[in-house]
């Protein structure tokens, strides 16, 4: 495939009749110049504004009004578009992970296909989903040779945002869209898909709306997003998803103790294995209703790291947590797997670094055949 050409920025105006073209231009030939987009013969014009944050990021807002005499609905969606891919990876933050759904699984939860089957509802190469389902509202995807994301506010003057990743056989993309869309279906969780949702505002004549986002651009490996996310921390934090308020204080979904309890079960749900008195570092998502089926399913890592990824933090963690609360469960696991760790000791003296179910305790990966990863135990 030839290389990949300039990300290009994309802002059009989608209505239920289609969309709008108001602005295409190479992502790096924006400057700090504030631009007019689009044209009163679309009904709608705007202004763009851009300056350079975070050393590699965008910020980017898009001004809006309706030029023209009559009311409508419309939406405003502001996209990142690179090259087609054939390895594509894409990501919104606990949302969509590449393929998402392994191939060959049948479960019903969405996956990205390049080349969806007509008889899978949850197969598609474009998804958009609320802004507000994302552990972070930003959409990120690699073409192979260069890394996008565009990240916004889960909220804005337009009400709720949408978050959009594709990567089709003619182009790899991100978008913003506000109000927000969730396409081809809306995922809830359970397994029948809900149906698409496409918000549009409602215009008046001379309306003018605002759209804020931030654009990055980096290399094409998989841990592009690291200094991406970290930037987008300080500029979320003073910002509620209710109103987008600069004066607003941060706030979180889940309390203190919601978060806790919610971390419990599933480390005694999903990680503990009785069996071998371990916490799973890593558990699939996919298994179905229920608790875990007997054995392992594709996906899990079983292996548990004795001073670093589950092992003692996590068990001491979920035993201190089950004596406040009362949770038993959470109490005898963390117990089990502390007194598991304990009985088990190195030839030394000192605790193993690992435990796999192919050998058992052992070092962990330091080379050598005598020798312990002493970070991981410290």
């Amino acid at each position: 495939m030839s290389s990949s050409p300039e990300a290009v920025l994309v802002v059009s105006i989608a209505d239920r009749e289609g969309s709008r073209l108001l602005l295409e231009a190479p992502l790096g030939s924006l400057s700090d110049e504030p631009r007019v987009i689009g044209d009163e013969r679309d009904g709608f014009e705007g202004r763009l504004r851009c300056r350079t944050v975070d050393d590699d990021g965008l910020e980017i807002e898009v001004e809006v009004t309706r030029t023209a005499p009559a009311a409508t609905e419309a939406a405003i969606r502001l996209g990142v578009r690179l090259g087609a891919a054939s390895d594509p990876w894409l990501l919104i933050p606990g949302v969509l992970y590449g393929e998402n759904r392994p191939a060959g699984s049948t479960l019903p939860y969405p996956a990205w296909r390049l080349a969806p089957d007509p008889d899978d509802p949850w197969a598609s190469d474009r998804w958009i989903v609320r802004a507000d389902r994302a552990a972070t509202p930003m959409a990120l995807a690699s073409d192979g040779r260069t890394t996008v994301a565009l990240a916004t506010r889960e909220a804005g003057e337009l009400g709720l945002h949408g978050l959009e990743v594709a990567a089709t056989r003619d182009a790899t993309e991100v978008a913003v869209w506000a109000p927000f869309r969730e396409w081809p279906l809306r995922y809830d969780g359970s397994p029948r898909p809900q149906p698409a949702v496409a918000a549009l505002h409602a215009w008046q004549p001379r309306e003018t709306r605002t759209v804020h986002a931030r654009a990055y651009a980096g290399p094409p490996d998989r841990y592009a997003f690291v200094p991406i996310l970290r930037a987008l921390d300080a500029w979320l934090a003073p910002y509620r998803g209710a109103d987008g308020g600069a004066d607003s204080e941060a706030s979180a979904w889940a309390t203190l103790d919601g978060a806790a309890a919610l971390a419990a079960e599933g480390l005694c749900r999903w990680h503990w294995r009785p069996a071998h008195e371990v916490l799973l570092e890593t558990a699939a998502f996919e298994r179905g209703p229920g608790d875990p089926p007997p054995g392992e399913v594709p996906g899990d890592r079983v292996a548990m790291h004795v001073g670093w990824l589950s092992g003692a933090p996590t068990a001491a963690a979920l035993l201190a947590h089950g004596r406040r609360t009362g949770h038993r469960e959470a109490v005898e696991v963390g117990e089990r797997v502390i007194d598991g760790i304990c009985r088990n000791l190195a030839p030394a003296g000192t605790f193993w670094g690992q435990w796999t179910a192919a050998a058992g305790w052992t070092k962990g990966w330091t080379p050598g055949e005598d020798r312990l990863h002493a970070r991981t135990l410290a």
